[in-house]
């Protein structure tokens, strides 16, 4: 530019200060800075503020609240504006530095200035994520004292920890306070409350909600009639959780996946296995929303949970050609099923297909297979188990045998009459940071005591005293 004739001015370095801002180069910011004093351009308050948010960017606090306090001193043109305060705020609560951004506040009002409203939704924010909601609640009300009307998003951040914080009453309050206020609650207002109900299984105000939302003109959307669902299946009533499922087709909120995966869970948790099967008849066949792995898992496990291991295969075969991909979780469920079954071969043989299927076996899929293989006296290869699960020997991968793992080796052991392999395995689980729980203990004792060592016996039981 000065070959051309064309010097930059303080508009060409603001520019470019705050282009390397944006790529977290404050040093390169700096040096600009530098060039302008250099060729007698007075930096301004753009300027500075360019390379403060290069410097929180980073989370360089102490270079940037010198920065503030250097442009303080400066005064005139560099004098720290709203833009300036708004800049470090905004660090500040992504950090969660929430002292700081309250006495950050402070300082804004203290010097004249009138923080907006986004201004004290972020600290309102940063109050709530810090389970702090007594302080953000007095912060609403300092910021209506002070002319500055709370937004949506003001109320809604609020909602939001008070749901978190269990303190529902508080949420319904703050609802009828938007009202007042003439701040209309939008889907997210409401479903943000029918969610936090829900989870605290108070469906008859969930309900009632619903209809609120109705008479306010917000349609319930599918998030609102899923969170019921929820609701209604976690307190037991899959039947009036079936019935919503078909108001929601009623009223063309066709439900989604989670909708359906959360009916399956509350069906096969209440033993109505088959009525989740035709469920999930009704969803591969149809054109609209499909199952996925979550809703395939969840049947092949209610399947497993009561002995019908060859229904749960023909599932996983149905999964198959539906494209879906059997998971960890899936085959874990066949295995736990199976080992109960006292089908251990077939057991095997399931872990043995994981492998080919490029699905690892986790703790929970070898916990059950150790289990299985110490219930029908197969002992030796449960041990070769766990051995290949701390190693990743004989083909397998690393996966640190679990306490449940380790109990359920332990346990077979000691039924067997054979504890100093017992204690071996009980001062290994501790060697390798697996700390033994209180079945661990009580296992080892009494099959210590069975066998007539009952002062070994003593002396383990004392390091629990």
């Amino acid at each position: 530019m000065d070959r051309t004739g064309c010097p930059p001015n303080s508009v060409t370095f603001n520019a470019l200060v705050n282009g390397f801002s944006k790529q977290g180069r404050p040093g390169d910011c700096e040096r600009l800075l530098e060039t302008m004093a250099a060729r007698d351009i007075q930096p301004n308050v753009v300027s500075y503020n360019g390379l403060l948010e290069g410097l929180c960017k980073l989370e360089r606090w102490h270079e940037a609240e010198e920065l503030v306090r250097d442009m303080i001193s400066r005064g005139g043109r560099s004098t720290p504006d709203m833009v300036t305060y708004s800049t470090l705020l905004s660090g500040y609560c992504k950090a969660g530095k929430v002292e700081e951004s309250r006495e950050l506040l402070k300082e804004v009002i203290s010097r004249g200035l009138r923080p907006d409203a986004l201004m004290y939704t972020k600290v309102v924010a940063s109050l709530c994520k810090s389970a702090r909601l007594g302080e953000a609640l007095e912060l609403l009300e300092e910021m209506i004292r002070a002319g500055c009307c709370p937004t949506l998003i003001t109320f809604n951040t609020l909602i939001s920890g008070c749901c978190r914080e269990k303190n529902l009453e508080m949420a319904d309050s703050l609802l009828q306070k938007m009202a007042a206020s003439g701040v209309k609650a939008d889907v997210v207002t409401y479903n943000t409350l029918m969610d936090g109900l829900c989870k605290a299984g108070r469906l008859q105000e969930a309900e009632q909600l619903l209809e609120r939302m109705k008479a306010s003109g917000c349609a319930p959307d599918v998030v609102a009639y899923s969170s019921f669902v929820y609701g209604l299946c976690k307190s037991g009533k899959v039947l009036d959780a079936h019935q919503v499922l078909e108001q929601m087709r009623d009223s063309h909120h066709d439900p989604n996946v989670v909708t359906y995966n959360t009916i399956l869970d509350g069906l096969c948790k209440s033993g109505k296995i088959d009525t989740a099967l035709e469920m999930m008849e009704q969803m591969a066949s149809s054109d609209g929303c499909g199952l996925n792995v979550v809703g395939y898992s969840t049947v092949v496990d209610g399947l497993c949970k009561l002995g019908r291991t060859q229904e749960a295969r023909s599932v996983m075969e149905a999964m198959a050609r539906a494209g879906c991909r059997p998971d960890v979780v899936t085959y874990s469920s066949l295995v736990n099923g199976l080992c109960k079954a006292g089908k251990i071969e077939e057991a095997v043989e399931a872990v043995r297909e994981m492998a080919m299927e490029g699905c690892k076996p986790n703790a929970v899929t070898y916990c059950s297979l150790v289990h299985g293989l110490c219930s029908c006296g197969r002992l030796a290869e449960a041990e070769r188990m766990v051995e290949e699960m701390s190693s990743g020997g004989g083909g397998g991968h690393h996966c640190p045998p679990s306490v449940s793992t380790y109990n359920a080796l332990i346990g077979g052991l000691c039924k067997a009459g054979r504890i100093d392999d017992a204690l071996k395995f009980f001062q290994r689980m501790r060697s390798q940071g697996c700390d033994p729980d209180g079945v661990s203990y009580s296992t080892i004792v009494e099959g210590l005591a069975r066998s007539g060592r009952a002062l070994q016996a003593e002396m383990i039981l004392s390091e629990v005293r």
